[in-house]
């Protein structure tokens, strides 16, 4: 019986297995793409245009991350 019950048992992980992997092969994937962006558009670079997209928008509440996306692409655009 115990021969046919690990003939049976293959090495699978459990989802318990499963969920930790996916967290951290997530959690290296966003630190890789914030590395990257580092590189490829310096942050400060990014952050003094996205106030300066910010501020001639007129300082509107919310929606920061317009701003940071538009920054990025034009960043982005400028040095392709």
């Amino acid at each position: 019986r115990a021969a046919a019950e690990h003939s049976g048992k293959q090495d699978h992980p459990t989802g318990q297995e499963q969920s930790a992997r996916a967290r951290e092969h997530s959690q290296q994937a966003y630190l890789l793409s914030q590395q990257v962006h580092r590189e490829a558009v310096g942050h400060d670079e990014t952050a003094a245009l996205a106030h300066k997209l910010w501020c001639a928008r007129g300082c509107p509440q919310g929606s920061p991350e317009l701003d940071w996306s538009l920054a990025v692409a034009q960043l982005q655009s400028r040095k392709s």
